[in-house]
């Protein structure tokens, strides 16, 4: 039966995840470059998507072979086809702004208008020289492209381009270019002093306690009546026993004759504690199908005892009458006492009193959250790629005991926790979470790699987690926080006040405290076009950095918001580049700089 029904749910997220690659496939083969970029993003959800699923089927063969595998080689050609199609699509649009830039500056006979061009030539040779069709353009126009350096050669020698190589002017003496400190190692310290603690447990679970002893009987004519019920097995260490001081002495059950009382003995320990306790429809049942119902049942009952109500007072929570199932939390008894009277009734209701009882459901969705964790981490992982595993652990205990999720119908609770589940795997491990940005971002990689030793995840039953990084209300209510002594980094989010949720690019910016690296390297390329360009105008070699540890750790910068940060750095680049005269008339070796 376990088998069929895998079976079933590999053919209906067979047919989810194929269902992605299809699109991905359909806006791959589209002629617009928008589609394009749109089926590079649907990759890597595409990717999120299959990777959840083999780790839920965990190697099994018909989900590997048949089906994960041919999805993922579909995405591979995909990949291939789309970055083909927009490198394609941009060498020609290079070629033909190149072409007609060309033109221009030799009709006009500017030598600005023809060293700006050249320039230009130089930032698109960056881009697209290794493109076939780039060189094939390039050798066409080299005549105009000569022609082109002979006009901006004019502006040095007054006219005489003969006169010698502009090149040959000043060099610059070698100087190591201004670089920020290493990304602090936390990850490797605390690992080092043992100090990377998690809550929550990596299982979902408690360790299990072992049987309690059953009480002896107090009358031994009784007690051979019931017999030895030590052989009676439960799917967890438990044992099985009669309450005797429930019903024994009462009047009801005494005055009895003796073959009435051994046949409700007989009822109470075969017929009842099978319907009730050992039956496949029954506690044994539910624990034999459900590994967090008996991971529970280990942890928090060690003995069943079985009893009558001789004076059938037992009324269940909704009125009717029959039996009811209490536990000692102190003693780890759990007692089952059934009406002497309804002793024929059939019980169908012994998975609901059991969830009412030890909260069941509070239990599955929590394994069912550490589940997810195990996930998370697997994709994380895949995605970041640290020198040491990086764990990710749903610290779910204070929310489990809490009021406000005991007050939270089992209804509610499974959609929460649904939705709960879905935010954090997109926060942590996805595309577009934390994940995704390790993997499409060297520098939040290197840093998440450098100062993150494991991942947490938190919720506050009392919603009391407030954040200010991030814009608008919807990123106020969660935070993301670096431990950086035990190297942890932290989601925490709140129970009630439980939104659609924005600004995580921001917090994990500023969590890692990557703000001005990024904008190091999103600007390494503006900046070699500008040494190029005093090369060009200059003869000058000289490359050009921003002294980016000069300000980034100071306190009137740190105190920025993430925008303002960003705002700052894009600024800085862009005051560089007017310095320099990128496009303007500024044109350093031209005017007798």
């Amino acid at each position: 039966l376990k088998q069929k029904l895998f079976g079933r749910d590999v053919a209906d997220d067979a047919r989810a995840c194929r269902s992605l690659v299809e699109a991905v496939e359909r806006k791959a083969n589209q002629r617009d470059p928008a589609w394009w970029r749109d089926a590079l993003r649907d990759i890597k959800k595409a990717r999120d998507a299959i990777s959840l699923r083999c780790d839920k089927y965990d190697g099994w063969p018909a989900w590997e072979s048949d089906h994960a595998g041919p999805l993922l080689a579909r995405l591979d050609h995909a990949m291939t086809t789309v970055r083909a199609n927009l490198g394609a699509k941009e060498t020609a649009s290079a070629i033909a702004e190149l072409r007609a830039a060309v033109v221009r500056a030799r009709r006009g006979g500017d030598p600005t208008e023809a060293a700006q061009t050249l320039d230009r030539l130089v930032d698109l040779a960056e881009l697209h020289g290794t493109h076939e069709t780039w060189k094939a353009a390039v050798a066409v126009i080299q005549p105009d492209i000569t022609k082109l350096e002979a006009i901006k050669a004019t502006a040095r020698t007054g006219g005489d381009t003969a006169s010698g190589d502009h090149r040959d002017g000043p060099e610059s003496t070698a100087v190591t270019a201004p670089e920020l400190p290493p990304i602090p190692s936390y990850a490797a310290d605390a690992r080092a002093r043992g100090s990377v603690h998690l809550g929550g447990d990596a299982n979902g679970s408690s360790a299990a306690g072992g049987a309690v002893a059953p009480p002896p009987s107090s009358d031994p004519r009784l007690a051979a009546m019931v017999g030895d019920l030590s052989g009676k097995k439960l799917p967890w260490p438990c044992s099985v026993g009669v309450d005797w001081g429930r019903f024994a002495q009462h009047a009801a059950f005494r005055d009895l004759d003796e073959e009435s009382q051994k046949a409700k003995l007989k009822t109470l320990t075969t017929t009842l504690l099978r319907r009730l306790v050992l039956g496949a429809t029954a506690i044994a049942g539910y624990a034999e199908e459900d590994d967090t119902v008996r991971a529970v049942l280990a942890e928090r009952v060690g003995l069943i005892l079985m009893a009558f109500d001789p004076s059938d007072g037992v009324r269940d929570s909704d009125g009717k009458p029959y039996y009811s199932l209490a536990l000692g939390p102190a003693d780890r008894t759990m007692r089952v006492t059934i009406n002497m009277g309804s002793a024929a009734e059939q019980p169908n209701d012994v998975k609901e009193k059991l969830n009412r009882l030890l909260d069941l459901r509070t239990a599955q969705n929590v394994a069912g959250a550490a589940k997810a964790a195990r996930s998370c981490e697997n994709m994380l992982n895949n995605k970041v790629q640290p020198t040491e595993r990086i764990p990710v652990r749903m610290d779910l205990a204070r929310l489990a005991e809490s009021d406000a999720l005991r007050r939270t119908s089992d209804r509610d609770k499974d959609t929460w926790f649904r939705r709960f589940l879905a935010i954090v795997k997109e926060h942590v491990a996805s595309a577009d979470g934390l994940g995704g940005m390790a993997e499409s971002n060297s520098v939040v990689q290197e840093a998440v790699r450098a100062q993150v030793a494991a991942v947490s995840v938190t919720v506050c039953p009392d919603s009391t987690v407030r954040s200010d990084i991030g814009s608008g209300t919807y990123s106020q209510t969660w935070a993301i926080e670096l431990d950086c002594e035990s190297a942890v980094l932290h989601f925490r989010y709140n129970y009630t006040d439980f939104r659609a949720f924005t600004g995580i690019e921001e917090k994990v910016d500023f969590a890692l405290d990557v703000v001005a690296r990024k904008a190091g390297l999103a600007s390494q390329r503006a900046l070699q076009s500008y040494g190029k360009r005093l090369e060009s105008k200059l003869g000058l070699r000289a490359p050009v950095a921003v002294d980016w540890g000069s300000f980034a750790y100071h306190p009137a910068y740190r105190r920025l918001d993430v925008p303002a940060q960003r705002k700052a750095c894009d600024r800085l680049v862009n005051m560089t580049d007017s310095l320099l005269g990128h496009q303007g008339a500024l044109a350093v070796g031209e005017r007798g700089w």
